[in-house]
């Protein structure tokens, strides 16, 4: 049997498959089942990386805590970084958490959650699909090419933080918009926007989406939006942050457009700054990773594609890591992707490519898992499935060393430690990322911010792989106001003597 004949022969059962549109609810138990699998796979990955003090009090740390002490109904200002956990970000999505916190308070919870919350991503994918594509087939075809989406496995893995939600959150309130669910839509979006403030800018591009299938939802949409924009920047964060929110100044064309709004020569600047940060090589590489493990196919539905509000702040923005497809500002930039890979499919399904679909499913398939090798992080990769038993060895791993010093240190106690280790000891009051409070480092959003009042913490903690040595605490061993209370392996832990 010739190649072509096996590729006609496949071809023909995937139309009659696609055909038929039978057996439904073995699709949906194979997707229930690619949800927890995925989920699991996520975890190990994540774990692995915790377990081996790899995760970091920037930002899995800041989070951890911020989320243990609104679990303890305390004011959520964490000393990792000095700030308002409501100060730079609109992050109250955090509170929905607080009950799970009760149970399970380690920094592990969210890590959990994000694999789960980014797994969970893959039903309304595939909803959307079986709306737009009428195919179960095509629709888990497309959620095996999000599962293995590369910037997914590294939004996964880039520590910890709530815009992950956003992910799954967009994606529902895309699909019950396009159902005409409107109760669930607004459900969606309103946790997208307490996720975190950038939500604004994707639910503004969504409301104006919706006004061409619904005046009054899309119009309710855009006023709802700027009004909770407007109380976060005039109301919210000045009152958690005497500074205000400052984070927009990284993105030059808004701090330039807020600074003389009326003024005619404010708008040949902007224009100047958006060529500038826009028509660049790294801004190339990031939309080229983006695009084609997905068969470059959201280009043919551009208009789905330029709902996501982060894509243009990422493009746009003076901030490096936006422009990369490694960090977390890719998250309410995922969703669209998918829809446009959807959307694009659907502009196929009735126009003359319409006989060569099967093919083109087939290779986006096949484009996913190429780009999954070549830009997927190395936890996550389709080739690390081989080395899945020992990575969950690893997950569960327990180093007895640092396990031995961390006993000693009372939960009451306030603590510096080395900024790997501060995920594994922020379920307390007082946690700070060394060198503080001894030397300011990364505290608050400007120099400007009051520093703590805490002189001297009751322990300070140290990984000796990943410190460097700093002068004042190395003074204060030698007066001996800290002495070494135990040491094993990379792990010293030095105890505060009060004199």
């Amino acid at each position: 049997m010739s190649i072509l004949t096996i590729i006609e022969t496949t071809s023909v059962r995937v139309r009659n498959l696609v055909a038929t549109g039978d057996k439904t609810k073995y699709f949906y138990w194979g997707l229930g089942a690619l949800v927890a699998l995925n989920t699991l796979r996520f975890t190990v990955a994540s774990f692995t990386m915790h377990t081996a003090f790899n995760t970091f009090g920037f930002d899995l740390g800041i989070i951890h805590h911020a989320t243990w002490l609104l679990s303890r109904f305390e004011d959520p200002f964490s000393t990792v970084n000095g700030l308002h956990f409501f100060a730079g970000h609109a992050r109250f999505i955090s509170v929905l958490v607080v009950p799970m916190a009760w149970l399970w308070e380690g920094a592990g919870l969210l890590l959990f959650l994000q694999a789960l919350m980014l797994s969970l991503g893959a039903i309304p994918v595939f909803l959307i699909a079986k709306e737009k594509l009428g195919s179960n087939l095509i629709g888990t075809a497309i959620v095996l090419c999000y599962l293995l989406f590369p910037a997914l496995g590294h939004l996964n893995l880039e520590n910890f933080h709530y815009n992950s939600f956003l992910t799954t959150f967009f994606l529902y309130a895309f699909y019950f918009l396009i159902r005409g669910n409107y109760t669930r839509y607004f459900i969606f979006i309103f946790l997208a926007l307490i996720t975190k403030e950038e939500a604004i800018a994707t639910v503004l591009m969504l409301g104006v989406y919706a006004v061409f299938q619904n005046k009054k939802v899309g119009f309710g949409t855009l006023a709802v939006t700027l009004i909770y924009m407007l109380v976060l920047l005039k109301i919210v964060f000045p009152a958690f942050n005497p500074e205000g929110y400052s984070f927009y100044s990284r993105l030059q064309v808004v701090d330039v457009f807020f600074s003389d709004p009326f003024s005619l020569s404010t708008y040949p600047e902007i224009w100047s700054i958006v060529k500038k940060n826009l028509f660049t090589q790294v801004n190339g590489a990031y939309l080229w990773q983006m695009l084609y493990p997905v068969g470059l196919l959201p280009l043919l539905s551009p208009a789905t594609l330029l709902l996501s509000g982060s894509l243009y702040i990422n493009l746009l923005s003076d901030w490096s890591y936006t422009h990369s497809i490694k960090y977390h500002y890719v998250s309410a930039v995922i969703p669209f992707i998918f829809i446009s890979v959807i959307y694009g499919l659907a502009l196929l399904r009735t126009s003359a490519a319409k006989r060569w679909l099967p093919y083109i499913v087939m290779g986006l398939v096949v484009t996913s898992v190429v780009g999954n090798e070549a830009h997927g992080p190395g936890r996550t990769k389709l080739s690390s499935l081989k080395e899945f038993s020992r990575d969950l060895e690893r997950a569960t791993f327990v180093d007895t060393r640092f396990r031995n010093i961390a006993q000693l240190i009372p939960d009451d106690a306030t603590v510096s430690a080395t900024y790997n280790l501060v995920p594994h000891l922020s379920a307390r009051r007082i946690i700070f990322q060394y060198p503080n409070p001894f030397v300011r480092d990364y505290w608050g959003l400007s120099s400007k911010a009051p520093y703590t009042d805490i002189k001297f913490v009751d322990y300070v903690i140290h990984d000796t792989r990943r410190d460097k040595e700093y002068e004042l605490f190395a003074k204060l061993v030698e007066a001996e106001t800290y002495v070494i209370e135990k040491s094993e392996g990379p792990f010293v832990l030095y105890k505060y003597t009060g004199s």
